[in-house]
């Protein structure tokens, strides 16, 4: 789930009468948004059930918007067991380190031994991550100051999902990823004065545990 504002100015013709909620599935606004040329005014509107989306004078798309209510996409408020800010470049060092293995990329929670590792100094640990491809596994120990460390649980995430996240670094913001224990990863940032972006993914399960 991806929640994202968009403001006033980031348009060059805006009219809206009141605030109203675009629920739109993200695999076919990315079908869609590829049909645009450099160049083109992407322009659209909606009467809550549908949006048209007009691209130029070529293209044109009318897309059914999803109930976020009705189909359960609220994001619930959750109280965090666990908050860290990555800066870029270390989604940069995951996204290079971990597209060799395309696999799974398990996160976990170890005591840090490094002497000069930025960690709260009540917990003293660090964030592990583990990749086993067919040919060859990848760690990386993250020594980060974790804003919130309560005893976090170890979740995986997919490759898809990895490769969403790390492509976030494109951005160049700083990316807040927390959680609640048992619930979706969240990572979002600020896009200063002009809203956020908050993405969700949800871990995957242990075929072990789930015996």
């Amino acid at each position: 789930v991806i929640k994202s504002t968009l403001c006033p100015e980031f348009f060059e013709d805006y009219s809206c009468t009141e605030n109203i909620s675009l629920g739109i599935n993200v695999k076919v606004l990315n079908t869609m948004l590829k049909k645009a040329k450099k160049g083109d005014q992407v322009g659209f509107k909606s009467n809550g059930e549908t949006i048209i989306f007009n691209f130029g004078l070529e293209w044109s798309f009318s897309l059914k918007l999803i109930d976020i209510q009705e189909d359960n996409y609220e994001i619930p408020a959750v109280n965090y067991d666990f908050s860290v800010s990555l800066n870029p470049h270390v989604l940069k060092e995951w996204q290079s380190l971990f597209s060799a293995t395309n696999a799974r990329v398990e996160f976990s929670f170890v005591e840090s031994k490094h002497e000069s590792s930025v960690v709260m100094d009540t917990d003293n640990v660090a964030l592990q991550l583990t990749s086993e491809g067919e040919n060859m596994t990848v760690k990386k120990l993250e020594t980060l100051h974790f804003d919130i460390c309560n005893s976090p649980y170890s979740f995986g995430l997919n490759e898809k999902s990895m490769s969403i996240i790390t492509s976030l670094s494109k951005f160049n913001k700083d990316i807040c990823m927390c959680f609640q224990n048992q619930t979706p990863i969240e990572f979002s940032f600020e896009l200063g004065t002009h809203g956020s972006v908050d993405c969700w993914f949800a871990p995957m399960v242990n075929d072990e545990e789930d015996l």
